[in-house]
C-alpha cells in the first residue's frame, strides 16, 4: 500500500506545481484545431509524462500473477494455450485475443513474458495517444494511474480492446467513420463489450442539453434499480451474464454513486467548456454524455461498470482538452481538483476494499 500512496503523493505534488506554472500560450486561439506542435510540451513536462508511464508499465509487466482479480484466469489461460497450440472457438474468450495468446505463446511460453507484452501494448498505445492528441500531458499522464493503471493490470482483453478503441475515436475525429466502424469490429475481437463505442459514430445525433440529458440520466437509473434491463442484456450477451450480478468487479452502491457524480461533473464542465454553435457537432461532448449514461445502469449491471471504460479512457486526453481550450475561469484550479480527487479515491478504494481488484499488498513475479 505505501508503493501506491507514494505514487500519488507524487502526481498531487506535480499538479501542485503545475498550479504555479505560467503557460505562454491562449487556448482560445486555438479552440478549432490541433496546437501547433512547439506550445504542447516542454522537456519538464515530456520527462515526466515518460517516467510515470514507465513507472506503471514496469509494476504492470513485472507484476505477479497474483496482482489483478483476473490476471491469474489470463495466465492459466495462456499457459493452457502454450501447451495445447490451437484456438478454441467454443471459449468464453474471444477470437482475437486467443489468436494473440498464441502468437505470443509461440516466441514465448513463458506466461509472465506474456503479462509483459499485454502491458506494453497497453501502455504504448496509450502513451502515444496522450503525447499526439492531449493539450496537456501532466493532466493526462496523472489521470493514467486512477483510470488506467487497475485496469491494465485486471482486464487484459478489455485492456486491449480499450486502447484500440483510442484510435477508433480519433478516426471518427477525423471524418474516418468506415475506418472507425472497422477499428471498433476489431477491438470487439478481444472483448464483445467494445462494440458499445458504435454510438460514437452517432455523435452528431445524440442529444447533448442538460435540460434533457439529467432527467434521462434519472430514468435510466431506474431502470437499473428495477432491474428491467438484466434479462434482456443475458440473452442478448450470454456469455456476460456473470457480470450481471457479480459484486466482486463492481464497486457497489457507494462506487456506482461517485461514478455517475464524477461524471455527471465531467459532463457539465465540459458542456459548458464549448461555445453554443460547437456543442451538437462534438464528438467529445458526445463522449461524456455516453460516459454518464452508461454509468447510470451500473447500480445493478456492473457489465455498464466495465463498459464505461471505453469511453473513460477517452477522457484522459479529452477532458484536459476541453478545461484548456475551453471558456471555463479557473481551468488549472479544476485541473488540480479533478485530479486530486480522483487519485485520492482510487487510493481511498485500495486501502477499504483490498479485495476489489487485488492490486495490494503489491508482489513483482519473482517475489
Amino acid at each position: 500500500m505505501g508503493l501506491y500512496i507514494s505514487i500519488s503523493i507524487f502526481l498531487i505534488a506535480v499538479l501542485c506545481l503545475e498550479l504555479l506554472t505560467k503557460r505562454k500560450i491562449s487556448y482560445k486561439t486555438f479552440e478549432n484545431s490541433t496546437l501547433p506542435k512547439e506550445y504542447k510540451h516542454t522537456h519538464s513536462q515530456i520527462a515526466f509524462f515518460l517516467f510515470v508511464m514507465l513507472l506503471l508499465w514496469f509494476l504492470t509487466a513485472f507484476r505477479s500473477e497474483y496482482i489483478g482479480s483476473d490476471t491469474i484466469q489470463y495466465f492459466n489461460h495462456f499457459k493452457a494455450m502454450s501447451y495445447y497450440g490451437k484456438i478454441s472457438f467454443n471459449s468464453r474468450f474471444e477470437i482475437g485475443y486467443q489468436i494473440l495468446t498464441l502468437i505470443i505463446s509461440k516466441i514465448n511460453p513463458n506466461p509472465y513474458f506474456f503479462l509483459g507484452v499485454i502491458a506494453t501494448i497497453c501502455y504504448l498505445a496509450t502513451g502515444i495517444y496522450i503525447y499526439k492528441y492531449s493539450d496537456n500531458i501532466v493532466f493526462s499522464t496523472v489521470l493514467v494511474f486512477p483510470i488506467a493503471y487497475g485496469f491494465f493490470a485486471t482486464g487484459l482483453r478489455q485492456a486491449i480492446a480499450m486502447v484500440i478503441i483510442l484510435y477508433a475515436y480519433q478516426a471518427i475525429k477525423n471524418n474516418k467513420n468506415i475506418l472507425a466502424f472497422l477499428i471498433i469490429l476489431f477491438a470487439a475481437t478481444f472483448h464483445t463489450s467494445a462494440l458499445i463505442a458504435l454510438f460514437l459514430l452517432l455523435h452528431k445525433i445524440i442529444p447533448k442539453k442538460p435540460i434533457i440529458i439529467i432527467p434521462l440520466s434519472a430514468i435510466l437509473i431506474i431502470f437499473s434499480l428495477a432491474g428491467f434491463m438484466d434479462d434482456i442484456l443475458s440473452a442478448i450477451l450470454p456469455f456476460y451474464a456473470g457480470y450481471y450480478e457479480n459484486e466482486i468487479i463492481t464497486d457497489g452502491w457507494l462506487g456506482i454513486t461517485y461514478y455517475c457524480l464524477r461524471n455527471i461533473v465531467f459532463y457539465i464542465l465540459v458542456y459548458l467548456s464549448y461555445k453554443k454553435s460547437q456543442k451538437q457537432n462534438c464528438l467529445a461532448l458526445s463522449n461524456f454524455v455516453i460516459l454518464f449514461l452508461t454509468t447510470c445502469f451500473g447500480f445493478s449491471l456492473s457489465l455498464f461498470s466495465r463498459a464505461t471504460n471505453y469511453f473513460l479512457l477517452i477522457c484522459i486526453v479529452e477532458l484536459p482538452n476541453a478545461i484548456y481550450r475551453g471558456r471555463l475561469p479557473y481551468k488549472k484550479i479544476f485541473v488540480f481538483l479533478i485530479g486530486f480527487i480522483m487519485v485520492l479515491y482510487f487510493v481511498v478504494t485500495l486501502i477499504i476494499r483490498p479485495d476489489w481488484n487485488t492490486l495490494c499488498p503489491y508482489k513483482f513475479f519473482w517475489n
